[in-house]
């Protein structure tokens, strides 16, 4: 059938066509084009901000962080395979790990102690073992616990429920609020989070998270916060029980709030207070993320030690920079570029941004590049006194530790949140707090080295059958409360406290299962020890100084002291006096 038979004239003909072509024109020119180097994401997305200056948005569009289909350009079908939240594990292979990208730290990370948790969990299992029971088939990292039909001990129900929502595997923003900002995988340590704007017109604006690898102390809080509160205590924030209304606050006390609690602001640890550095400068990435092994606790993958710093240069590990050392300086913009001799971690890790110049050590802070002289340890007689010997840097040196003398934990009846297996269960925690201090913390031992002792005793009651089992826990950790002062003679040597003897005494017979500790490796000083550590109070009140003779060698300086008679300090004085077992050798 032809124009003539359809009643249109060729005129009109001919202007339908032009009008066809005219659609097709503006439609191609008002088309957003697309960059096969990119993606059609940013045809919609059109003002989202850069995560950062590695990350352009205009260079690399979307999809090679988010997937989803690149080549659409409907909503519905652009979304497709799209991942939110492109760090995390389940999926960073395909994202973060892709080849060009990082593909070598996904599965150093999968492997770290922040990814399973493992510290924890061979915590756990030392205290279940000790309490009479068995471990078998007891999970080494936190995944095996997302088993249905396992673990179905208390002890494990406990961790899932109140410890597990502090782990890399955790999808971030799974609920609202302040325990939504937890794991995600890289964007845990890596990712600023900040409030979206979003305007629903044609153009669709959104503010992207900074990605960073400054990591600024904030990120570490949201995980670090309790327990040892090893960043709470950094910044010199020591939790207090009570609401602004129901505490008696005092005149120049000061008070902050964070995460729904309350804090009393103390001294910040001095490299805090004094520097400003953080949490970065002295945790570097190996240790922060991994380095591939699967390790089973957290002390050895740590690689940061007071030493490694503070150390007399000519003992210090310094050499030139390698490869990776040069390409995270030049990541860093912020930090000098000329190259100078660097200092590497006994891990041979290297520390890029403390450098050896003029025969000094110089640490930059990463988040700025301010410069400071490291100060090397003395060879002062304190830091060579015989009998100093198992002494760590943080023995002497933490100025405070949170104290949670009266921290039960109560199982009632009740559903409550599992935060490994996502949903809610029967069986429900409540932890009963009072008696919270700060004081100097007392000391014990940890693999023949002297450390602060976290006093935490924690006693399982369960509402179906009593739970009385080798309940005395002793946490050793660094507090992170270093002041340049160390505690004086008389602290240690004159104070009870100091030792684990704080006045209340117990009857063995009725409070037998708080005699034996649950971990082998870390305990409270012995008989021996206490008497011996106490016994140089005797002197102290005299024998102030520690270039006094006597400490040249204490064991015998006290035989002479019981021994002889005729000495000044046995002169007309009544003296009772127990020497312990003196080996020569």
């Amino acid at each position: 059938m032809g124009l003539k038979d359809s009643g249109i004239t060729k005129a009109e003909g001919w202007f339908a066509l032009f009008c066809c072509a005219l659609i097709v024109l503006i439609v191609e020119i008002t088309r957003p084009k697309f960059d096969p180097q990119k993606d059609s994401c940013v045809s919609c997305h059109i003002n989202t901000s850069n995560p950062d200056i590695s990350h352009n948005v205009k260079a690399m569009g979307c999809s090679v962080c988010h997937l989803g289909n690149a080549f659409a350009y409907h909503k519905n079908a652009a979304h497709v395979g799209i991942v939110k939240n492109p760090s995390d594990l389940s999926t960073v292979e395909f994202t973060c790990g892709r080849s060009n990208c990082h593909n070598e730290i996904p599965s150093k990370v999968k492997n770290s102690v922040m990814a399973t948790n493992s510290g924890m969990l061979k915590s756990l299992k030392e205290l279940w073992i000790h309490m009479g029971n068995e471990d078998k088939d007891w999970p080494k990292e936190i995944l095996d616990l997302k088993k249905e039909g396992f673990y179905h001990w208390e002890v494990l129900d406990y961790f899932k429920k109140m410890c597990g929502s502090c782990h890399l595997w955790r999808k971030v923003g799974d609920v609202e609020g302040e325990m939504g900002l937890k794991g995600g995988g890289c964007s845990a340590c890596h990712v600023i989070r900040t409030e979206k704007t979003k305007d629903l017109g044609t153009k669709a604006q959104y503010q992207h998270p900074v990605i960073t690898a400054v990591v600024p102390p904030e990120n570490c809080l949201k995980c670090h916060n309790r327990s040892a509160r090893i960043a709470t205590s950094y910044k010199g924030m020591m939790e207090v029980l009570g609401t602004k209304g129901e505490l008696n606050e005092r005149p120049g006390e000061n008070y902050v709030e964070y995460g729904g609690r309350r804090y009393l602001q103390l001294f910040p640890d001095i490299h805090h207070r004094k520097a400003g550095l953080w949490c970065i400068d002295c945790h570097n990435g190996q240790e922060l993320m991994g380095d591939g092994q699967r390790h089973p606790e957290l002390e050895s993958q740590l690689d940061s030690h007071c030493t490694v710093c503070h150390s007399h240069i000519e003992e210090s590990r310094i050499q030139p920079p390698n490869d990776l050392a040069k390409k995270l300086v030049s990541l860093n913009k912020r930090l000098p570029q000329e190259q100078h001799k660097i200092l590497y971690t006994p891990k041979g890790y290297p520390l890029y941004h403390i450098r050896h110049m003029e025969g000094k050590l110089v640490l930059f802070r990463k988040a700025d590049g301010f410069p400071f002289e490291l100060t090397v340890k003395k060879n002062a007689p304190y830091h060579r006194l015989k009998g100093h010997e198992r002494l760590s840097c943080s023995a002497c040196h933490s100025a405070w530790m949170p104290q949670c003398f009266g921290c039960h934990i109560v199982r009632e009846e009740g559903m409550q949140w599992d935060w490994v297996l996502t949903k809610g269960s029967m069986g429900r925690w409540v932890e009963r707090v009072d008696f919270i201090r700060h004081a100097e913390p007392p000391l014990g031992v940890k693999k023949d080295k002297i450390y602060p002792i976290f006093s935490h005793p924690v006693y399982l009651w369960m509402k179906e059958k009593p739970a009385l089992g080798v309940s005395l826990v002793l946490p050793s950790f660094d507090p992170h409360t270093t002041q340049k002062e160390a505690k004086s003679c008389w602290s240690c040597h004159g104070d009870a406290r100091s030792v684990g003897l704080n006045g209340v005494f117990l009857d063995k017979e009725v409070h037998e299962h708080l005699f034996e500790k649950s971990q082998g490796h870390k305990r409270g000083f012995k008989e021996e020890e206490v008497e011996r550590i106490l016994r140089v109070g005797q002197c102290i009140v005299c024998h102030k100084d520690y270039q006094d003779p006597i400490f040249r060698d204490f064991q015998i300086s006290y035989i002479r002291f019981c021994n002889e008679r005729n000495l000044p300090c046995r002169i007309g004085k009544k003296v009772t006096c127990v020497p312990f077992p003196f080996n020569p050798d």
